[in-house]
């Protein structure tokens, strides 16, 4: 599977006095505001996903308030109607299930590396690497 930012991401910060927001969409890979808001200690809470399973793309919006899926596209359904309509509904079911269990996997990999003391030791300095690459 691959899985990356696709155009669109929307940090947020809290602090006592006010939200800030930003928004930074387009197809540039090094997304320099979006690094430079991360410095500035937003955090990520949508953005739009590619996903690519195998042969099967799969494009949405992922909010990390729930980690809710919005905007969901599968593949096209291959299944031709005139044999079997529930067929189709059965399929498209099956596509959306197959993308919700990858990011359900995705996810809980995530949280063991995230419990785990190479967390601290490689991952934070990698990030904090990966962030300050392209600002300056």
């Amino acid at each position: 599977m691959e899985l990356w930012f696709d155009g669109k991401v929307t940090l947020q910060s809290e602090r006592d006095d006010a939200v800030e927001k930003i928004t930074c969409s387009g197809i540039n890979p090094r997304l320099r505001e979006a690094r430079f808001a991360l410095t500035e200690n937003k955090k990520v809470t949508k953005a739009s996903i590619r996903l690519h399973i195998g042969e099967d793309e799969y494009s949405f919006t992922l909010d990390s308030s729930w980690l809710n899926f919005a905007s969901l596209k599968t593949p096209k359904v291959m299944q031709d109607d005139n044999d079997d309509p529930d067929g189709l509904f059965y399929e498209k079911v099956g596509l959306i299930e197959k993308a919700v269990a990858t990011m359900d996997k995705l996810f809980s990999t995530f949280i063991r590396l995230r419990v785990s003391e190479e967390w601290k030791s490689q991952e934070i300095p990698a990030l904090a690497k990966w962030i300050n690459r392209q600002i300056k």
